[in-house]
């Protein structure tokens, strides 16, 4: 007997348009306790999980999981990176430093070039 989750519910009625994402997220948001609410705030693994993921594989080399709800169904997301974005022997001061100086084309040239060419070589 298959058992349909809360999230795959709402999905079903997104995509039948009987929900906006507005009311859905309400609905999810509504059923998730507080204790689940403060586990969204950080990632899932142990900092004793996550430190030795970092020794035994390349920084930021596999996906880490956060904002899984199990009991909703919530299938949480997957990142490999961390605020400063791409990190294979290149690295800038992160966005938040960044945005502090205000000054659009110091932010222009990180991103339309440094990163793209960095991404670009590890192809």
């Amino acid at each position: 007997m298959s058992h349909t989750t809360v999230f795959q519910q709402e999905l079903d009625k997104l995509a039948t348009s009987e929900s906006s994402f507005e009311s859905s997220a309400d609905t999810l948001y509504s059923l998730l306790s507080e204790d689940e609410k403060l586990w969204l705030l950080d990632g899932d693994a142990s900092i004793k999980d996550f430190m030795l993921s970092m020794f035994t594989t390349k920084y930021c080399g596999i996906p880490h999981e956060a904002g899984v709800v199990d009991r909703l169904g919530i299938p949480g997301i997957k990142f490999s990176d961390g605020p400063r974005g791409i990190l294979e022997g290149t690295a800038f001061p992160c966005p938040s430093s960044r945005a502090c100086m205000f000054d659009p084309k110091i932010e222009e040239d990180i991103v339309s070039r440094a990163t793209l060419t960095r991404s670009r070589a590890d192809k």
